[in-house]
């Protein structure tokens, strides 16, 4: 739960607690108001269904088939100008 990935994965509320004892800060589910402690920061989020993590793995499959494409476009021009270089010698 101290991973934000991990509270996004997972969904919900989440309070990130502060006390006076020698624990320090701490995420946490549930809001926490013993022992003088308070929330300093509070994160929620919405569970993805797996609909949702489906699409969002292709569009980055897209994404990163568009970069190589480029890529690989611009390795060709590189190509190209180095044999234009090497011919000129």
């Amino acid at each position: 739960m101290q991973y934000k990935w991990y509270r996004k994965w997972k969904g919900g509320s989440y309070y990130l607690i502060w006390n006076w004892l020698p624990m320090g800060t701490f995420w946490s589910d549930k809001l926490i108001t013993s022992c003088g402690g308070r929330a300093i920061k509070e994160e929620h989020y919405k569970k993805k269904s797996q609909k949702d993590l489906t699409k969002e793995i292709e569009d980055l499959k897209e994404q990163i088939a568009l970069k190589d494409a480029a890529y690989s476009e611009l390795a060709n021009q590189y190509s190209h100008l180095l044999l234009k270089l090497n011919k000129k010698d």
